[in-house]
This record gives structure tokens, C-alpha cells and sequence, in this order.
């Protein structure tokens, strides 16, 4: 069973993580924040970020290190 959410329904903060990488962080970094490495590192780690999110973030480290 599959839960959705709508509009007025409550959310509850469970966990931050040790990285403090939000969401809004990964779309800022997806449409390349250049200017944050150290995010971007912290992003790669995050186990929940599925691997071909944390292989591009990876590539787009190695180019900006050219």
C-alpha cells in the first residue's frame, strides 16, 4: 500500500543526518552550485541519494578539479 500526501496533511522532521544535506541542497548542487565542493562532497555520502545522483555529483567534481 502505497501512502500519498495532500495538501494540508502534517510532516513530521524524523532525522536531519549527520551530513545536514537537504533537499534543496541536493537541487542546488543538481543544477550546479559550482561554488560549494564541500556540499557536494557531504551530498556523495549521503547513503539515501541513489547511486546515479552520487556518480554524477562525482564526475561533476572531477571536471571542476581540471
Amino acid at each position: 500500500m502505497v501512502k500519498r500526501f495532500g495538501a494540508g496533511d502534517a510532516i513530521e522532521l524524523i532525522d536531519r543526518g549527520e551530513l545536514q544535506v537537504t533537499v534543496a541542497d541536493i537541487t542546488q548542487l543538481y543544477l550546479w552550485d559550482e561554488g560549494d565542493m564541500e556540499k557536494m562532497r557531504r551530498a556523495m555520502q549521503v547513503e539515501a541519494l541513489p547511486e546515479g545522483w552520487r556518480s554524477y555529483f562525482a564526475q561533476q567534481m572531477e571536471q571542476a578539479e581540471q
